[in-house]
């Protein structure tokens, strides 16, 4: 039973290395080559994970969609794919579709869906994303509580949706 535990702490390990020094990485860079999806929160101490914080930031930006087009368009994983295809199933629905349908569907991805190993196929996935899981999973609630623990107001992006 050492096992799940040993590969939680592997992929910990890997994300600390691959991405510590985020700051000459752009979110996108960050996202390209993952291995495993990760949700919000994740390990121990509940913070963000590396890569959620990237995909929260890329949806923040002005340039999200093109941003996340870009993402699939560069990405060397399926696991970098379905992060842009999380975004798009939101902000254009016709690209999401579009680009759902050159994914291999019997691929196995893999993971961490708060701190519990799983491995799907990517249709499994694009299910996730299609019943809106996948985006709830990723997304910080800043509307319970800010970064600092104190009740935190929502915002309206300049497209309509809610502020991450």
């Amino acid at each position: 039973m050492k096992f799940p535990f040993l590969f939680l702490k592997c992929c910990s390990l890997f994300n600390f290395v691959a991405f510590a020094d985020t700051e000459k990485h752009s979110p996108i860079e960050m996202l390209t080559n993952v291995e495993c999806l990760e949700t919000s929160r994740i390990y121990e101490s509940g913070e963000l994970s590396l890569q959620t914080k990237a995909f929260n930031e890329i949806l923040k930006s002005k340039t999200a969609l093109e941003d996340f087009n870009r993402l699939f368009e560069i990405s060397k994983t399926d696991a970098a794919r379905l992060y842009a295809l999380t975004a798009l199933h939101l902000l254009d629905i016709e690209q999401y579709r579009k680009l759902s349908k050159t994914l291999e569907m019997d691929k196995s991805v893999l993971a961490l869906w708060f701190d519990i190993k799983q491995i799907k196929s990517v249709r499994s996935w694009l299910t996730v994303i299609e019943s809106g899981e996948m985006l709830t999973a990723l997304k910080w609630s800043p509307s319970k509580r800010d970064g600092n623990g104190k009740n935190a107001k929502k915002e309206t992006h300049e497209r309509g949706q809610p502020e991450l």
